[in-house]
């Protein structure tokens, strides 16, 4: 018996036939679609990635060894521009094909023959030049020496001045707590007197104790316990000096009870030194104090402290070098210092007060829109430096104080660069160098960072 053949109806019979075609139609337009869009240019451009220079520690010996980096704004493409283990706070130059930076003239301490005493006060008198050198760390040049008062270097907006900013360190005193220097004498003692005596009184006090091994006695000579202490309170850099407390022969200061009390001393004396590419200084037509100028030179941002010694931003216009009247941004409780222009001259970055820490604030070049960028009590920020799009700015940031471990002083050894979102107050920075054994890059203390201009050459 044979069955009928299975007749299928037309309406059905050409379905393959038109889902295949409307696969074919979809598959080759999807393909053409993506095609054309990649031809086509992006609405958005790239995201511009500009160059930071920035200081950070390049080992350990007596002058508190700092390098010159360059890097990204991610933090990426690290590259070490100085070898000599003296350069710090660089500065680029208007046209980012530079850097101008300082160098310590320090002279080397055997590390058998020095104690901590001895390196703080190498440190302190130390001689400091002025140098530039290519944006790629070669070539470099020195432009003058300048004294070891020199704090920080701000190229000119002209390219042909470099300003330097001289701290007065001749006043740093220490707050003495059970100093031996003189009976019941003063309770501050001038710092580099203190150095001095308890310097050598550490350096003098040894200790013969023994040692067995072996059924045999072998002595040994040690620094005995007990030797003078520093704590070194780090406030914000610019027109202020750190706070010192010493001890003599207590095996401890209360550190971190004394952390807990910021103090401030205001650089009263400090002063502004402008100084050619041909190293000749010449006067600066602005009170001597932490200075910034706009990129077009027509404006100029400084902070100076009133008769209570709160420092306050003010702005004036630059006419021919000549100083217009100055107009005050900022009220006396933000201790307002260490201003940065904006790109465009429309706003202006400064470090402020806020909760007895130093904090990133910005406002408009008239005074108004005041804006507090973070809001992180237990972290000290400083040196602000804005991008060439406005979009962000790098600053160096660390623990609110900075104080010593035993008898070696770290001083900003925790610091590190971050990157604040200025479209986004209040919002988290990104740290962007590591310091230790497992980070990528070693970078410790990283401060000072300085944007380089968009169109800085890239080596």
């Amino acid at each position: 018996m044979h069955s009928a053949p299975l007749r299928v109806p037309k309406c059905l019979s050409f379905a393959p036939n038109l889902a295949f075609k409307f696969f074919a139609f979809f598959f080759l337009g999807f393909v053409c679609a993506g095609y054309c869009q990649a031809q086509k240019p992006t609405n958005e451009p790239p995201k511009p990635s500009f160059r930071i220079a920035f200081d950070a520690a390049s080992g350990r010996d007596s002058c508190f060894a700092l390098d010159i980096y360059v890097m990204d704004q991610n933090g990426e493409h690290i590259k070490r521009l100085t070898y000599d283990h003296r350069s710090h706070n660089p500065s680029w130059s208007p046209d980012g094909r530079r850097v101008a930076f300082l160098r310590d003239d320090c002279k080397h301490l055997a590390s058998f023959n020095f104690g901590p005493f001895d390196e703080l006060l190498n440190f302190l008198s130390t001689p400091r030049h002025i140098l530039s050198m290519d944006a790629d760390g070669r070539r470099s040049s020195l432009v003058s020496a300048v004294g070891r008062e020199a704090q920080d270097t701000l190229w000119l907006p002209n390219g042909e001045y470099i300003a330097i900013r001289l701290a007065d360190r001749s006043r740093l005193r220490v707050h003495m707590m059970g100093s031996r220097l003189t009976p019941n004498g003063p309770p501050e003692e001038l710092l580099s007197r203190y150095l001095k005596v308890e310097g050598d009184w550490y350096r003098k006090q040894y200790c013969a104790t023994s040692e067995s091994a072996f059924g045999t006695t072998y002595p040994v000579t040690i620094s005995c316990p007990g030797g003078g202490r520093l704590v070194i309170l780090i406030p914000p850099v610019d027109n202020f000096l750190p706070t010192i407390y010493g001890s003599h022969g207590l095996s401890n200061i209360e550190r971190w009870k004394l952390a807990g009390d910021m103090h401030y001393s205001a650089d009263l004396n400090t002063s502004l030194r402008v100084i050619s590419l041909d190293g000749v200084s010449t006067t600066a037509p602005m009170p001597a104090y932490d200075s910034s100028w706009s990129r077009d030179g027509s404006r100029i941002a400084y902070s100076s402290f009133s008769g209570d010694q709160s420092s306050v931003l003010y702005v004036a216009d630059l006419h021919a070098g000549v100083l217009g009247e100055p107009r005050a941004l900022t009220a006396q409780r933000l201790d307002a210092h260490g201003p940065a222009w904006s790109a465009d001259g429309s706003r202006i970055a400064f470090i402020g007060l806020w909760k007895d820490s130093s904090q990133i604030f910005i406002v408009d070049a008239d005074g108004s829109n005041l804006i507090q960028l973070n809001h992180d009590s237990k972290m000290r920020c400083s040196h602000a430096s804005w991008s060439p799009d406005d979009r962000w700015i790098a600053a160096g940031c660390s623990p609110n104080v900075t104080i010593v471990d035993d008898d070696e002083y770290v001083v900003g050894r925790s610091s590190h660069i971050y990157l604040f979102d200025t479209s986004k107050p209040n919002a988290k920075p990104r740290q962007l160098t590591e310091c230790g054994d497992n980070a990528r890059y070693d970078l410790c203390g990283a401060s000072n960072p300085s944007f380089a201009p968009a169109d800085a050459p890239n080596p």
